[in-house]
């Protein structure tokens, strides 16, 4: 195996893994506060969402095959939710963007890995392109709850001066929050067509072995 594929294989596996112990943190922690799930998992979602920025590098450098600008819209506005908001203010909203990110990002990497050495199994195949129809909305919500519930606080403490950073920051929230009404039904879109793209590469190529 070359030295680009060991690396994207490990580093596919390690954000599997990052996920899959977020995922069951939340789990084993299902009825416990989101202050105190976030005690519990917060350094690793970090962590591991933060790893995510070896993506825009892994496509602009031509690694992957990702688009550039559909990599940078989603891993960015994760990273300002996870380091900024969720800092800020976890709420419900922590929970339900957590679960979903997890859920997604499980059988997105594994389905990664499994097509660095072989032939995806189906179900990850089916996993990968299928489960964001529910999980990005749901992921979306979660995100844009835990970052309007900080508009409130903000608005409550914030000091009317140019040099307070309350300031600045309630009304960088109301421009990330404008950005999600056009960027979020390009990036569901996008998901779409990928979808029937690679369920029709599929296909095809299962045809082809018959």
């Amino acid at each position: 195996m070359s030295l680009k594929k060991t690396y994207l294989l490990a580093y596919n596996l390690g954000c599997a893994l990052g996920w899959s112990y977020c995922l069951t943190q939340l789990i084993i922690n299902r009825e416990s506060t989101p202050d105190e799930n976030w005690k519990k998992l917060g350094f690793m979602l970090k962590v591991v969402q933060n790893c995510a920025i070896l993506e825009i590098f892994h496509s602009m450098v031509g690694l992957v095959r990702s688009p550039i600008l559909t990599t940078l819209l989603q891993v960015s506005s994760r990273l300002v939710v996870v380091n900024i908001y969720m800092d800020y203010n976890k709420g419900l909203g922590f929970i339900l963007a957590a679960s979903s990110w997890s859920l997604v990002e499980i059988p997105r990497y594994l389905f990664y890995a499994f097509n660095l050495v072989g032939k995806v199994p189906f179900p990850i195949f089916w996993l990968r392109y299928s489960l964001f129809a529910i999980l990005y909305p749901t992921g979306i919500s979660g995100e844009l709850l835990t970052i309007w519930s900080t508009l409130g606080s903000l608005k409550k403490s914030m000091v009317y001066s140019l040099s307070s950073w309350q300031v600045w920051l309630y009304f960088t929230t109301l421009l990330i929050l404008g950005t999600y009404v056009p960027g979020s039904p390009f990036m569901y879109g996008h998901m779409v067509t990928q979808r029937q793209i690679n369920f029709d590469k599929r296909a095809a190529e299962d045809k082809k072995k018959d």
